[in-house]
């Protein structure tokens, strides 16, 4: 039998410019295919796979964002991303805060499924955008450095 984690975390729904916060289970098997199912009283009991934990979040986080919500968490923080080697040695549950034109250090590894605060947190594609960013801006202070 395959072991899955279970965690509690904060959903967060925005209607009409109100906020309305719930909580949700989660179970993650970590073990590849990656496998979270989501538990909500009003979305309901819904799976998802993906390469890795990081990989089968953002499905499900793309679930929620098309019923408006969010997910309090860091890995839907704008600013953290996993590096290539803590997808392969975590699995994806380990990102990086990033810091513009900054490289990562240890320091800044932070647990996908730690609470993040609502206006830390966005969309799949917002978070992709800023990781892409990121890393222009440090190549672009690579090559000022060079200068």
């Amino acid at each position: 039998m395959v072991t899955s984690k279970k965690f509690t975390l904060k959903l967060l729904k925005l209607t009409d410019g109100v906020s309305q916060l719930s909580d949700c289970q989660l179970y993650c098997q970590a073990t590849r295919p990656c496998r979270i199912k989501l538990e909500h009283l009003e979305l309901g009991s819904h799976n998802f796979e993906g390469f890795d934990i990081f990989d089968a979040f953002c499905n499900l986080r793309i679930f929620i964002e098309q019923r408006n919500w969010r997910i309090l968490c860091n890995g839907a923080r704008i600013d953290a991303y996993p590096s290539p080697m803590s997808r392969n040695m975590c699995g994806g549950s380990k990102l990086y805060c990033l810091k513009m034109g900054q490289p990562t250090k240890r320091d800044d590894l932070v647990h996908i499924f730690a609470e993040a605060l609502p206006e830390r947190v966005g969309t799949v594609e917002q978070q992709y955008n800023y990781y892409k960013k990121w890393l222009e801006s440090f190549s672009a202070s690579d090559r000022q450095q060079k200068n």
